[in-house]
């Protein structure tokens, strides 16, 4: 894997080694007051130089964190659609759905789902 010039883990195998001994210590104190707080925690704890670059947080990896106690919206990751003009319009309409059917045009959710555990 690519070692990340912000620093941090540099591969997803160091990333469940670091993240498994945060875990371990139990209850760890924001180290900023707003919602951004939980996401540059778990930065600064693994050692990632906070940054606003649209790449990766670490190797291929872009890292997402947030209260589980806030509410129960879902995270929304955006990738960067493939290089073929319309590629979007051709997965919606091929693997999409018709949420009623009286709907004029498919929609395609993603949903995955992962437990805390490690």
């Amino acid at each position: 894997m690519i070692n990340n010039p912000n620093g941090g883990p540099k591969d997803i195998k160091e990333f469940i080694e670091e993240y498994t001994k945060i875990c371990e210590q139990g209850f760890i104190k924001s180290h900023r007051k707003s919602d951004t707080g939980i996401g540059k925690t778990l930065e600064d704890l693994l050692g990632i130089t906070e940054n606003d670059i649209q790449g990766p947080d670490f190797a291929d990896y872009e890292l997402k964190a947030r209260r589980i106690n806030k509410d129960n919206s879902m995270v929304s990751l955006f990738t960067k659609a493939p290089d073929e003009k319309g590629a979007n319009n051709k997965l919606r309409k091929e693997y999409g759905y018709k949420r009623n059917p009286d709907d004029k045009y498919n929609i395609l959710h993603l949903t995955l789902e992962m437990g805390t555990s490690v």
